[in-house]
């Protein structure tokens, strides 16, 4: 793991994610076309601009986004997308981990790159 991102000045804070000011919120994600469920549908919520900047790189690039980010800003929300997952779960009887932990290293390592 890149050393230096563990020497930042992080808070832990109990709230609504979205609702805190000045903050880059880092939502981990799949190659595989699939930004519906879970948190990412909080995402689309409040903004649809992730979900299509996602679509349109997932389109163009499909797996090789594995290991990078891309930012998304609409308004007052910043979302980074880390693409360190192969793949999601598609049912609740799939216990499959999709997580690629080498992945996530390098997406953390380029988010910091984008701010």
């Amino acid at each position: 793991m890149h050393q230096d991102l563990l020497s930042t000045n992080a808070a832990i804070t109990y709230k609504d994610i979205f609702s805190i000011p000045n903050s880059v919120i880092g939502h981990v994600c799949n190659v595989a076309g699939g930004f519906g469920s879970g948190f990412a549908a909080a995402i689309n919520e409040k903004s649809s601009k992730p979900k299509r900047e996602y679509l349109g790189l997932y389109n163009a690039h499909g797996a090789n986004l594995l290991g990078k980010a891309s930012q998304h800003i609409d308004n007052k929300l910043h979302i980074v997308n880390l693409y360190a997952m192969s793949d999601y779960r598609k049912s609740f009887a799939d216990t499959s981990c999709y997580l690629d932990y080498e992945a996530l290293d390098k997406s953390l390592y380029d988010m910091t790159h984008l701010l």
